[in-house]
């Protein structure tokens, strides 16, 4: 079992090697916080890939965004025993025209047929980036907001979400 020095040693050499230079620009959305959840979407001879990166682990994954109620209990922890399936590391192939990117900074990536994700079959991808901007008097923080929505296909189409917020040094697109 790695360690959490082991697994963001290990992911960091991850993302050095998976750096090349394509036309579209790639995201790369890595933080050291916890949870622990690095995106990565880069542009492939052939497709669009999304690398998706649980340093500390699946079982820390963010699978819960916003306000909790006691009612959504269940649903968070059946999000994470889904999480914990796909595993620490995995990626997701957008077919190109599936792919587009607004004013250089959204991405909106889709999949809508059955696909297989780490052994389990997904009927429904969405990956989406958006940005949000706190002010507090004399300063403002730019964020760029990141959301893998998966949909199983036997689940009756309960949607499964990785959601994470980063400040801008910590989301770059590089072109």
């Amino acid at each position: 079992m790695f360690n959490h020095i082991t697994r963001l040693v290990l992911s960091l050499v991850v993302l050095v090697l998976s750096t090349k230079a394509y036309a579209l620009p790639n995201l790369k959305c890595i933080t050291g916080g916890f949870p622990t959840t690095s995106f990565l979407l880069e542009e492939n001879k052939d497709n669009i890939e999304l690398k998706v990166i649980n340093h500390n682990g699946a079982k820390y994954a963010p699978v819960y965004s916003g306000i909790a109620t006691p009612s959504d209990i269940d649903f968070i922890k059946k999000s994470g025993e889904f999480f914990n399936k796909t595993g620490d590391f995995f990626s997701i192939k957008f077919a190109k025209e599936n792919c587009r990117i607004e004013e250089d900074k959204f991405y909106t990536c889709v999949i809508k047929e059955e696909s297989e994700i780490s052994g389990i079959k997904i009927n429904t991808v969405y990956f989406t980036t958006s940005e949000s901007v706190d002010k507090i008097p004399g300063f403002e923080f730019t964020r760029t907001n990141v959301r893998l929505s998966l949909r199983e296909h036997a689940s009756d189409m309960l949607e499964y979400k990785l959601e994470m917020s980063y400040y801008d040094q910590d989301c770059q697109i590089i072109k």
